[in-house]
């Protein structure tokens, strides 16, 4: 087996806490370089992972010859830039999404992918729930049928993040970013990426006083409909802080046969003409191990599988979705989607 020499550019909490514990663990992967800007930071994953070298520079780092990956956990505003220039400099990626802060820039880093011929993954780790997945293929198979409508939501009472989360020119978005982005995704992806004709969204800076620690310059609750093909729907609601007796995450999809629920996964049919509910038993998975794994067995064996889930083609995908939806709430206005705007081209699911 080949030896993935992986770098590591941004040190924060999602690196240190989820990307280098489960990195280090594989034994086809060598953890080369961290790079980031704070010293204490640094020595922080030297002291716990064993880095072999150091950078401040991310421009360093992607242009190291020893490297075939690298790990971008870096403020929003920097996804596009970082991950084109190492696409071009010959090595895979892995970034946290979004891909980029605009449609232009998710663009570039597509055609960055397209050109260099390597793999380029955005970190979606829903996709690799185990309930996800069951979910994911009782739908396949045709159990519960069309799927014509899902709703899903993230309601959290105090989980606003504080630093440049809050920055729009450096995160892009609040709420809807942040966990907005992974519903959104999964909606799609259970939906067999639907065509989306219309979007229309709201968003507030409303959280309680008693919540209230900084000054916000992006939305802390959103709420998405998105009209479909076929007269099919969808409904996204996202919060950072609300006064909620309790946090909320769920998803919910209806087909012609039948329905079902996430977390925990649930199923609602028939069976012998009485309304039942299925509890499959489903085994608990760290969804980023999923996707750490994936990456690495995808570089493992580059050219011989059609298609890596959570693609740049899926996060051009979810990026004009996030524009369109910002743009309805920017003109208060339900928008008239593209015909060809949010919908997949090509490969397996």
């Amino acid at each position: 087996c080949m030896i993935c020499c992986r770098g590591f550019i941004g040190s924060g909490h999602s690196l240190q806490e989820i990307h280098l514990p489960l990195f280090t663990q594989m034994e086809e992967v060598t953890p080369l370089v961290l790079c980031d800007l704070r010293e204490s930071a640094i020595k922080n994953a030297l002291r716990k992972f064993g880095i072999r070298e150091t950078a401040t520079q991310w421009q360093d780092v992607v242009s190291m010859p020893g490297l075939d990956a690298v790990v971008i956990t870096l403020p929003h505003d920097l996804h596009a830039l970082v991950a084109e220039r190492a696409l071009r400099a010959g090595k895979h990626v892995l970034c946290e999404k979004p891909v980029g802060l605009s449609i232009a820039e998710a663009l570039a880093v597509e055609r960055a992918a397209e050109e260099s011929g390597q793999l380029y993954v955005v970190a979606l780790p829903y996709r690799f729930d185990p309930e996800v997945l069951a979910l994911q293929h009782l739908v396949s198979s045709g159990r519960l049928g069309r799927i014509h409508h899902a709703r899903a939501g993230m309601i959290q009472r105090d989980a606003r993040p504080g630093g440049w989360f809050l920055e729009r020119e450096r995160s892009g978005g609040g709420a809807l970013i942040q966990f907005g982005s992974h519903l959104l995704d999964l909606v799609c992806m259970l939906m067999d990426d639907p065509q989306i004709e219309r979007v229309s969204a709201v968003a507030s800076r409303q959280a309680s006083p008693t919540i209230m620690r900084e000054k916000l310059d992006v939305e802390d609750a959103a709420t998405v409909m998105l009209r479909m093909d076929s007269g099919r729907s969808a409904v996204v609601e996202t919060a950072w802080a609300q006064d909620t007796s309790c946090d909320r995450k769920y998803l919910e999809v209806f087909g012609e046969r039948g329905g079902a629920s996430l977390w925990p996964l649930r199923v609602n049919t028939h069976v012998d003409g009485l309304a039942s509910e299925i509890a499959p038993r489903i085994s608990a998975g760290n969804p980023y191990q999923g996707l750490v794994r994936h990456f690495v067995e995808a570089i493992l064996r580059q050219g011989r599988e059609p298609r890596t889930r959570g693609n740049i083609e899926d996060g051009v995908r979810l990026a004009r979705l996030t524009e369109l939806i910002y743009q309805s709430v920017a003109t208060g206005r339900e928008i008239d989607v593209p015909s060809t705007a949010t919908k997949r081209t090509g490969g397996s699911p």
